[in-house]
Formats: C-alpha cells, structure tokens, sequence
C-alpha cells in the first residue's frame, strides 16, 4: 500500500492545494455576490433594449471566459493525475510480477524441503 501511495505526486497536490482552494473560494465569491440581471422592460425604447441586451452578453462572454480557464485548469490537474496513475500502474504491474516469482521460490524451497 505504500509503495502504491508512493507513485501520487503528493508534493504537487500538497503545494497545489492552497491555490485550489483559493479558486474555489473566488469562484464561489463571484457567483454568490453576482447581480441578477435587470428584465428587459418590453416598453423601452429599441435602443434602452439592445442596450440591456448588449449588457447581458457581456456578463455572460465574461462568464463563459472565466469558464473555459477553470475547465482548462482541471484539464491540467486531470493530466498530472493521469500521469500519477500510469506510474502506480506500472509499479503495481512490477510489484506483482515479484509477488508471483516469490511465491514460485516458495513453492519451490517447501517442495525441495520436504523431499529431503
């Protein structure tokens, strides 16, 4: 089990924890201190309208921007992961194939041993 836990890169998930959180908390922030957007009011002039409209595409230009830049970072954290998880694999596969030849040696000395 340790040798398993020891293929995660802690050190890059420990280091990278503080500014996580601080993501999330700014994320958070702004979602809950955002405005709710004024209805377009039917009566107004044109002009009054697409101008609230215009307003409104870009709060939400700027929503979807700050969208793909988190997507983005969990992409990267997602890809550090993988490759975590690729070099367990690879251990665990090594650690196994040990295992097993151990366990033929075993078998193979109680054999001899109780033959003698």
């Amino acid at each position: 089990m340790a040798i398993v836990a020891a293929g995660i890169p802690w050190k890059q998930l420990i280091l990278l924890a503080p500014d996580i959180a601080k993501g999330a908390k700014a994320i958070w922030g702004q979602w809950k201190s955002k405005p709710v957007p004024e209805p377009i009011d039917a009566n107004k002039s044109p002009g009054d309208q697409l101008a609230a409209i215009s307003k409104r595409l870009l709060a939400l230009e700027a929503n979807e921007a700050n969208q793909s830049r988190l997507v983005s970072e969990m992409a990267d954290q997602v890809q550090v992961i993988a490759v975590g998880l690729r070099e367990t694999a690879a251990r665990q596969t090594v650690i196994i194939w040990v295992a097993g030849a151990a366990l033929l040696l075993a078998i193979t000395g109680l054999v001899v041993a109780l033959l003698r």
